[in-house]
């Protein structure tokens, strides 16, 4: 299945962010990563993914919840900055007597990997996890069952007819 792949990445970036210590630049970048590629797995895109995980209604209605806001917050502080905090804010030193001493920035930050809502993405990550390979499960005992199911001169005809392939891994084709 499609989303496989990527909520294992999903799962496997947020334990790095964790060995990485989630504050530092590292772990930043590897919640926000995982927060885009989760969003992804669940909304509809014009590439390869024509039925995005929403349509298969794995998440409960709190998690469902849970989702949308996870999505609101990969919308205004990830992919859009619209962040909490907007950055930059000049500030005035001045002594006793009101006399400007030096100018300052005083800088805010809020990053994702700061917010609670990692460790949901986290678990939301391993419950559709879970369902796609589950439902990987289903269809593959499905298809094996299903094709025993034909007489065994099917099979071995079958067999017998398809042409060999080979499969080599070289460049990805660049599709942009």
């Amino acid at each position: 299945m499609v989303f496989r792949g990527d909520l294992n990445r999903v799962v496997e970036w947020l334990g790095a962010a964790d060995a990485e210590g989630r504050v530092g630049a590292a772990g930043e970048a590897l919640c926000a990563a995982a927060l885009v590629k989760f969003c992804s797995c669940f909304e509809g895109t014009a590439g390869l993914r024509s039925k995005p995980l929403k349509q298969k209604n794995i998440l409960g209605s709190e998690d469902r919840k849970l989702l949308e806001r996870l999505r609101q917050i990969r919308n205004k502080m990830v992919a859009h900055d619209e962040h909490l905090y907007p950055g930059d804010y000049p500030l005035l030193i001045l002594d006793s007597e009101a006399t400007a001493i030096e100018a300052v920035a005083f800088r805010l930050h809020a990053p994702f990997s700061a917010m609670s809502e990692v460790d949901e993405l986290r678990r939301l990550a391993e419950v559709a996890l879970g369902w796609v390979v589950a439902e990987f499960e289903r269809v593959a005992t499905e298809i094996v069952s299903d094709f025993n199911a034909n007489p065994v001169d099917d099979r071995c005809q079958l067999r017998d007819t398809t042409p060999e392939f080979k499969i080599e891994f070289g460049q990805p084709e660049d599709r942009f």
